[in-house]
Parts: structure tokens; C-alpha cells; sequence
């Protein structure tokens, strides 16, 4: 457990430190960004089907390994109402509503004016009515198909999503 922890920790460093350095992303073709397992995310209340939190912006990077069964994430916001209570990724193509793919965190109560977050979750394998799709399988899908899902940022005044960014 010590170990799993230490390991989330210094992947979340990484992300933070990326955060506050010129991106890598930006001196190589994207689809090689993307290959990697990292993702750079603009999130806007503009994404949200039906309208999300239109005084507010964000932005995430999302670090996904398959190795770990791993997803660590950095994500901040500023000006939303209410409280920030979950983030997710979820399966969508632009301009679609889908299922979550990843629950990144739930139930929390951060303020919305301004703040930030970061961690790292297991990815949980799928068992739908489909059939099954483990959870290095989903993070590949992930990598290889990232306009089919998108981040997305709940509040407690916008419950269906306050800011949204798809992965591609």
C-alpha cells in the first residue's frame, strides 16, 4: 500500500512539475503526446451539453499507466459557483453525453472560487453488459481513442457538469 501510495505520489510531482514548466507536448507531434499516456486538458463550461458554469475555467493534465493500472490527474478551476464535488472521465465524442469511465474523485467540497487538486486512482475493470474490458485494456482504449472521452468537472450548482475538456 506504502508502495502503490509512493508511487501515485511521485507521479502526481511529475504532473505538477510539468504543470509549472513549458510543455513537452508542445516540441513533438501530439499523437505522440498522447501515446504516452499524458493529456493536457482545457476545460470549459462551453463542452457541457446543456450549459456548464459559464463564469468559470480549468484545466487538468491526466497521466494515464497501464502498467499501474493507474490514473493521476492535476486539475484547478477558477471562478464557480458553489463547491466542486467530483470530477470524472467519461466516454463521448465531442458534443455527446456518456457513461464514466474513470471516477477520478467523488463527494468532495472544494471551494469553487479558486482551487486545485491532484491524485492518483485504480482504474477499475469494466463488467457491463457487453462483456468485459480489463483495466489496462480501458486505459489503453484511452490512449489510442482519446476523442471518445472527455473530463468533466461537477459542482454543487451544476450537478450535470460545470466545465468540460475532451482528450483530444
Amino acid at each position: 500500500m506504502l508502495r502503490r501510495f509512493g508511487a501515485c505520489l511521485a507521479v502526481a510531482s511529475s504532473i505538477l512539475l510539468a504543470a509549472a514548466l513549458p510543455s513537452a507536448a508542445a516540441a513533438r507531434p501530439d499523437d505522440r503526446a498522447q501515446k504516452d499516456g499524458a493529456f493536457s486538458i482545457r476545460l470549459v463550461p462551453e463542452e457541457v451539453r446543456g450549459g456548464g458554469d459559464r463564469g468559470g475555467i480549468g484545466f487538468a493534465r491526466l497521466a494515464l499507466d497501464e502498467a499501474r493500472e493507474t490514473a493521476c490527474y492535476f486539475i484547478e478551476w477558477r471562478e464557480l459557483e458553489g463547491y466542486v464535488t467530483a470530477a470524472h472521465l467519461h466516454v463521448a465524442p465531442r458534443g455527446k453525453d456518456g457513461p464514466h469511465a474513470i471516477d477520478l474523485f467523488n463527494d468532495e467540497h472544494f471551494t469553487g472560487k479558486r482551487g486545485a487538486t491532484w491524485g492518483c486512482v485504480r482504474v477499475e475493470d469494466d463488467r457491463g453488459h457487453e462483456g468485459h474490458m480489463s483495466a489496462r485494456e480501458k486505459i489503453r482504449d484511452i490512449i489510442k481513442n482519446p476523442e471518445y472521452f472527455y473530463l468533466n468537472v461537477h459542482s454543487t450548482r451544476y450537478e450535470h457538469g460545470a466545465l468540460r475538456g475532451q482528450l483530444d
